[in-house]
């Protein structure tokens, strides 16, 4: 998503620098990229906006308010994240618990808050934030990619040939919830699965595999570059998240006119309607089942709904003129 941004902010001549922590590089940015460390601080007075993403950078300007406010600079972040939920699917109980108080205390001391949408907004009321807003993430896929290794394509075409194929790019985490598959591939032999992404929970999900004998049809590709590129392979996209924001792999199933079938969690039934998409109820496989029936019998209908809605409402040029609208309402505060 920051990289959507800053792409599409400088399109429209505004300037822009993204710093980050860890020595990991996964995208192509245009706009200059620094690694920093968390106990220095940066010339905050380079800038009109501090724009911060996630846990550790809504701590390091906490850390620095000081110098930001000195610097006059407004401080914005967007929040990705459900984390009262999602800390202890990916940290645990214990440090969850710890984490919580501290990004609870960045969250008030910022000049405002993004949610992704109004689940997320009216889930924290209590923190009396100063001001907040609500801006959906918003996702355009590349004119040009490239192709598929052959290898990859030989074997989603041999899935569809034998299967309807459903399938998911994604983190491999216990916050997603795929082992609920296992289940849905169980009551559904005609069905395989294929999983672009990788993560934490893929050793669960090997033995769950193994155990009920599903190599041939739950397939874990592992990490691809460009995921999307895999979606219009599938019949359905599944995503069985028992917690999300606003996940940007459905921005771009719906982009793709691919039928998606979603866990009900607010944060997606707040997304889409029971007209765009499919809905079932979690550690439900005879729900899940139904969903998909149901996706794969009006496929079209869903996935013309869902694209319209994309269009209205999730596209990155909305995305990014509702973020530069807020900015200029600062500065110019």
């Amino acid at each position: 998503m920051v990289n959507d941004l800053t792409r599409q902010l400088q399109l429209c001549g505004h300037h822009c620098e993204v710093f980050y922590f860890d020595d990991i590089v996964e995208l192509n940015f245009t706009c200059k990229v620094t690694q920093i460390s968390f106990l220095k601080p940066i010339h905050f007075g380079n800038f009109d906006i501090i724009h911060s993403h996630l846990l550790r950078p809504d701590l390091y300007c906490l850390l620095y308010k000081k110098q930001i406010k000195t610097a006059g600079c407004k401080l914005i972040c967007t929040l990705h994240t459900a984390i009262y939920q999602d800390l202890e699917f990916t940290h645990g109980r214990i440090k969850s618990r710890l984490a919580i108080p501290m990004w609870e205390l960045a969250l008030r001391n910022m000049d405002h808050v993004v949610f992704l949408n109004h689940t997320a907004s009216k889930s924290f009321r209590h923190l009396d934030l100063v001001s907040s807003s609500v801006i959906p993430n918003g996702r355009d896929l590349p004119v040009h990619h490239a192709d598929l290794a052959p290898s990859d394509l030989e074997l989603l075409e041999q899935l569809k040939q034998k299967y309807l194929l459903t399938g998911a790019v994604s983190i491999l985490d216990q916050r997603k919830g795929f082992e609920q598959v296992i289940e849905l591939l169980l009551i559904q032999p005609n069905y395989a699965f294929v999983v672009v992404g990788d993560g934490p929970h893929r050793s669960v999900l090997t033995r769950l595999i193994r155990e009920n004998q599903l190599n041939d049809r739950f397939i874990m590709l592992g990490e691809r570059t460009e995921g999307f590129r895999y979606i219009p392979y599938f019949d359905l996209f599944l995503m069985p998240s028992r917690s999300e924001g606003l996940p940007l792999a459905v921005l771009e199933a719906m982009a793709l006119k691919v039928p998606l079938v979603l866990s009900a969690i607010p944060e997606l039934e707040s997304l889409l309607s029971p007209h765009q998409a499919a809905f079932f109820e979690l550690d439900d496989p005879s729900s899940f089942s139904q969903a998909c029936v149901h996706a794969s019998a009006n496929a079209y209908n869903l996935s013309s709904n869902a694209y319209a809605h994309y269009e209205q409402f999730f596209t990155l040029k909305g995305m990014a003129d509702t973020y530069v609208n807020l900015y200029l309402t600062f500065l110019s505060a």
